[in-house]
């Protein structure tokens, strides 16, 4: 007696799988429309007094302008210097009006052409540095949003 040979059918192949999109990449504040508001915001106080703990155009403390400069452009950072590392650290090089120069006590926002603004005793430009009264240089930061 001769058996007829079951046919077997291979299981369809399992459906693609989609990939799902990688998450956008953080909008960068510093060299864009966001950035040159924050230095915009940031100069429209040159001359304001230095106030510990301010964050308003009556006095600022070097994170309050910072904080408030961004507020203005529309993007919400920090308060404090200690905690506005945000975004990415870049390079000397790659400065870009908007970015954050911040040491361990003290911020400062770079405005372009090798200065940065920064609240002292007032409100102030000076050339950018990376020594500031024994503080930790903590680098350049780009905040994004």
């Amino acid at each position: 007696m001769t058996r007829a040979a079951a046919t077997v059918e291979p299981p369809p192949p399992p459906a693609p799988v989609q990939a799902s999109a990688p998450p956008p990449e953080p909008t960068p504040a510093a060299g864009s429309p966001v950035g040159a508001a924050a230095v915009a915001a940031a100069k429209s106080q040159l001359g304001t007094p230095y106030v510990w703990g301010g964050a308003a155009p009556g006095g600022f403390d070097c994170s309050g302008l910072t904080s408030w400069a961004y507020r203005q452009a529309g993007l919400e950072i920090p308060r404090v210097a200690a905690d506005q590392t945000v975004g990415r650290q870049v390079s000397y090089q790659e400065l870009q009006p908007g970015d954050l120069v911040l040491w361990s006590g003290h911020a400062a926002m770079y405005a372009g052409d090798g200065m940065i603004i920064e609240a002292g005793s007032p409100v102030q430009m000076n050339p950018v540095r990376t020594e500031n009264l024994g503080m930790t240089f903590r680098g350049f930061w780009r905040p994004t949003g």
